[in-house]
């Protein structure tokens, strides 16, 4: 049961639900709108931010590339990266044995022995490289890096992570929209699985509620389905890490509410509904 208590939770009506999405899709169109006004503003401080940052990119890559090499000799070669070889110790805890540097209390060396051998990792480096460039310029919040990136090539700019280490930056940022297409997809092949199962289905039930002291909020619940009995809510992931129980709990507790209002006296179940 959750410690919030609601003020009110209803079904939204259907010019709600309407105005709800037609705020949606305002919201995102004001977002390119803004986005397309920022790149005009701050065009060529973008582009002199990407040659700086490219600058800088190539000489960590290159480091990084030289560390590794050595770092695998280092491995091979059974070395600390002080230079010398390494010694069997006997681990004080557990009494197993392992490779060490006999020089590790001299702190005025780097002192690292390598028990694998390293691989050529250099992600790290690109992860958030359109994330650092728009932070560089304090735009957070005023320009999305898919923006960025679609700018950078129409200006014959290259996507760095993919002219360094092969990996599309485009394809990282639509992984979200990929995910949410697949998201919905499992979702109506639920839907029509339950069909066969219950009476009644309905699909992105649409609530708004308030907790006291909060503000109004809408959400839409997955699945509901019910007969003369029961109703059962059913959410639906695509993977069982992403399960939610504080967002089950709010559609237990505005389900609840409007059983309540309504007088509806109905056994209340749930279920999470996962693909792996």
């Amino acid at each position: 049961m959750s410690e919030k208590k609601l003020e009110y939770a209803r079904k939204m009506t259907k010019q709600e639900v309407e105005s709800f999405y037609s705020f949606i899709r305002k919201t995102q169109d004001d977002k390119i709108a803004f986005a397309q006004k920022t790149l005009e503003d701050y065009g060529q401080k973008l582009i002199n931010a990407y040659h700086e940052f490219a600058y800088k990119i190539d000489i960590e890559f290159l480091n990084t590339k030289k560390y590794i090499a050595f770092a695998r000799q280092c491995f091979r070669e059974q070395r600390c990266e002080c230079g010398l070889k390494l010694k069997l110790f006997t681990n004080h805890y557990n009494g197993q044995p392992f490779l060490g540097c006999p020089d590790y209390l001299d702190e005025t060396k780097t002192h690292k022995s390598w028990s694998y051998e390293p691989g050529e990792n250099y992600q790290f480096l690109f992860k958030n490289w359109l994330t650092d460039i728009i932070k560089s310029l304090d735009l957070k919040g005023k320009l999305h890096t898919k923006y960025l990136l679609a700018f950078y090539e129409e200006n014959g700019l290259k996507d760095l992570q993919l002219e360094y280490i092969g990996i599309s930056s485009k394809e990282l940022i639509n992984r979200y929209t990929n995910i949410n297409t697949k998201q919905k997809a499992f979702e109506l092949r639920q839907v029509e699985f339950l069909r066969n199962q219950w009476p009644n289905v309905i699909y992105q039930f649409p609530v708004k509620y308030k907790y006291i002291g909060d503000k109004e909020r809408s959400c839409f619940i997955d699945i509901i389905c019910s007969d003369d009995e029961t109703i059962c809510i059913y959410e639906c992931k695509t993977s069982r890490y992403n399960v939610n129980n504080e967002q089950m709990q709010l559609y237990i507790d505005v389900v609840r509410f409007i059983n309540n209002a309504l007088k509806i006296n109905k056994n209340l179940k749930i279920d999470y509904i996962t693909e792996e």
